[in-house]
């Protein structure tokens, strides 16, 4: 079972918490424990969103409820430039659509979609970026295909903006069509 954003906001705070609450099997790898933790963000108090062994995201400006989606896109954009170029990989072009993906987002909650839920979107395009800064092996483009999956049933959740959910789902089939391997 996945922790939503609110959930974390609810009191489960620490890296350590969130293993428990999930009860994650001590062998799991690392790979395994940085996909819970990179769609299970904490967005409370001086929270560290640890990435990978060398990044890390703070989050001591999104405090309790409030959602700052300016510093979570900023951080996803930085992501995103991130991304290498590698012959037979198309890099540029999925960095083009997470960035305009991104600003999408970004600018949801004008068009009445809630913070949060443009929150969690955010954090799926971080994840998306964050894979594909390393080769694009089948490991690596499953990781990205599951992280897709979720980003469909996210756009479920904007049907009642229209407009922008085909404008959503257009950029989330596009990433797809890159990534199928």
């Amino acid at each position: 079972e996945m922790i939503s954003v609110q959930a974390l906001l609810d009191g489960v705070e620490s890296f350590e918490d969130r293993h428990e609450w999930l009860n994650l099997p001590e062998a799991a790898s690392e790979g395994a424990r940085m996909q819970i933790y990179m769609k299970n963000p904490v967005f409370k108090g001086d929270a560290k969103m640890t990435m990978d062994d060398s990044r890390s995201v703070n989050a001591r400006d999104i405090v309790g409820s409030t959602i700052n989606l300016g510093e979570i896109k900023d951080s996803v954009v930085k992501r995103i430039a991130d991304i290498p170029q590698r012959d037979g990989e198309k890099t540029d072009e999925l960095k083009a659509v997470l960035e305009q993906l991104a600003q999408l987002l970004h600018d949801a909650p004008e068009q009445g979609v809630d913070e949060q839920l443009a929150s969690e979107a955010l954090v799926e395009v971080a994840s998306i970026a964050e894979t594909a800064r390393k080769p694009w092996d089948e490991h690596v483009l499953g990781a990205i295909r599951r992280t897709v999956r979720t980003m469909r049933g996210i756009g479920t959740e904007l049907a009642a903006v229209p407009a922008l959910a085909a404008q959503y789902s257009g950029f989330v089939d596009h990433i797809a069509k890159l990534c199928s391997g």
